[in-house]
């Protein structure tokens, strides 16, 4: 399985492809519920989510996420940012479910910055596997992208890792050939 799940970079996908959307498939209240049911990594987003039993966000994010919580004015982006690791241990937590034992899944994921405050999403992701019993086998940068001109204006240009984040089912029980 390889998927590549929106970043946490404040761009609703469903506003950028509302047009599409809304050419044959829906209407202007259906795109916008299915906005705020999306992926938490824009502020608009406000998913009704299942329960989360046994996800603990990354202590390291949870650092940086304080960080950005410093700006007052970033009360909708620490919601975003706080949701968006949330989303991917729920995410996990059905690829587990699904996923074979012996199985693997790749994902496709970039960093992010708010304020200077790098956002290391693919090592994160590495973390937040392990608490859905995924061992993330290795960790791919396949390129550097820039960040946004508001953040190289103010804090300089700091290249944000795309990577490809391994993972592996492990195998139970007896294994069959």
């Amino acid at each position: 399985m390889v998927t590549s799940p929106p970043y946490p970079n404040r761009h609703g996908y469903t506003r950028v492809f509302g047009v599409e959307l809304m050419f044959g498939f829906l209407d202007w209240d259906e795109t916008r519920n299915l906005r705020y049911q999306t992926l938490h990594s824009h502020p608009e987003a406000k998913p009704d989510r299942p329960p989360a039993d046994g996800y603990e966000e990354p202590a390291f994010i949870t650092k940086a996420i304080r960080k950005v919580a410093k700006h007052e004015e970033r009360t909708r982006i620490v919601a975003m940012l706080h949701g968006y690791f949330l989303d991917l241990f729920l995410s996990l937590k059905e690829v587990a479910r699904a996923l074979k034992p012996g199985g693997q899944a790749a994902f496709v994921l970039g960093n992010a910055q708010y304020d200077g405050v790098p956002i290391e999403v693919d090592k994160a992701m590495a973390s937040i596997g392990e608490q859905v019993e995924r061992k993330c086998t290795e960790i791919r940068v396949v390129r550097e992208r820039g960040n946004s001109a508001q953040q190289m204006k103010e804090y300089g240009r700091h290249p944000m890792r795309e990577s490809v984040i391994l993972m592996t089912c492990p195998f139970r029980g007896k294994r069959h050939a």
